[in-house]
């Protein structure tokens, strides 16, 4: 008699447990992006890629996509259609990361390392050059970039693995390698290329790269600025003291085309947001219409010099109705 009456209570439990088994499940391949495309690809292996550049980076997490990769692939001119990316989460397991990786059919692959990825990546081209070995595959060119290596010694352990390291701005710079790889002229190409501050007016924005799935649930990165004014011995933006601007009226024309695909939270790149007064508001009037059409459902999120906030400026900040955030990210000396 006390069985029978348990057994609904155990059913219970175990329902319950079954159920946070599925969920767990659920929210695991939900935010491993690369788990469908890896396995199309080995569903399709007459169907791997044919894209002869393949650009990756290990984002922090998988909400945030990274703007730099776009923009290389956005100015990369004819080769823009042979190239392809693939971006990963710094907790997903290794083996997801090489598969993919492993599986494509590529030429040169361009690697984005950051502080936060150095070692996942170095363990990421370790295991790659074990694999591509063993599997006596012919083994792509390796071309890193980003803050992370435009910095580092040339003795550091993560060039082993590297035929080429871009220092500094790459969209052009990458492009006019990919170039000289596919022609079969990189023979005279220095291993170290020192790339100059782009043009912010040529280049290609690679906005229209975000994909829908990034639109409706990732942070959207964004820039209408580089560089910093300030000497700030922590941060590596104090290397660039010129700043520059992207031209302001094609920008917000880019944003608003953004916000029309369903973007809902943008994260400036920008390190002295407000360094021109004139220049952020006008941009922070742009979401604010946008905040108005929306009914509120629109997050910005900007880094700001606290010392630069005039009255005009400050009076703006209570409209916004969800985040708007305000960073100590200089001082003056």
């Amino acid at each position: 008699m006390a069985d029978r009456h348990c057994r609904p209570v155990r059913l219970l439990v175990k329902e319950k447990k079954v159920f946070r088994k599925l969920q767990f499940l659920k929210n695991y391949f939900r935010k491993k992006q690369n788990v469908q495309h890896f396995a199309r690809l080995v569903r399709e292996p007459t169907g791997f890629p044919s894209k002869s550049i393949v650009l990756t980076t290990i984002n922090a997490k998988w909400i945030h996509p990274s703007l730099a990769l776009r923009l290389l692939k956005a100015n990369l001119g004819p080769l823009e259609e042979t190239c392809e990316i693939i971006e990963f989460a710094l907790r997903q397991p290794l083996g997801e990361k090489t598969g993919p990786l492993l599986a494509a059919r590529l030429r040169i692959l361009g690697v984005s390392v950051s502080i936060w990825n150095h070692t996942a990546t170095l363990e990421l081209l370790e295991e790659l050059e074990k694999a591509w070995a063993a599997r006596n595959v012919t083994r792509p060119v390796v071309v890193l970039g980003g803050p992370e290596v435009s910095h580092l010694p040339p003795e550091a352990e993560i060039f082993r693995f590297a035929d080429f390291v871009i220092r500094g701005e790459g969209e052009e710079a990458f492009s006019a390698l990919c170039e000289n790889i596919m022609n079969g002229a990189e023979h005279d190409t220095p291993k170290f290329i020192n790339a100059e501050p782009v043009n912010l007016e040529k280049i290609k924005s690679g906005y229209h790269l975000y994909a829908d799935e990034d639109l409706a649930k990732k942070l959207i990165y964004v820039e209408a600025s580089r560089g910093c004014p300030f000497n700030c011995e922590f941060c590596l933006s104090a290397l660039d003291s010129t700043v520059r601007e992207f031209p302001l009226d094609p920008f917000l024309a880019q944003m608003d085309e953004l916000v029309g695909r369903g973007a809902s939270t943008f994260k400036f790149l920008d390190r002295s947001f407000n360094i021109n007064i004139k220049r952020a508001l006008k941009v922070i009037e742009f979401f604010l219409e946008k905040i108005k059409e929306r009914k509120g459902r629109l997050v910005v999120h900007f880094e700001m010099v606290p010392s630069l906030f005039p009255d005009e400026l400050r009076g703006r900040f209570p409209v916004f109705r969800r985040k708007l955030c305000v960073l100590k990210s200089a001082f003056s000396p």
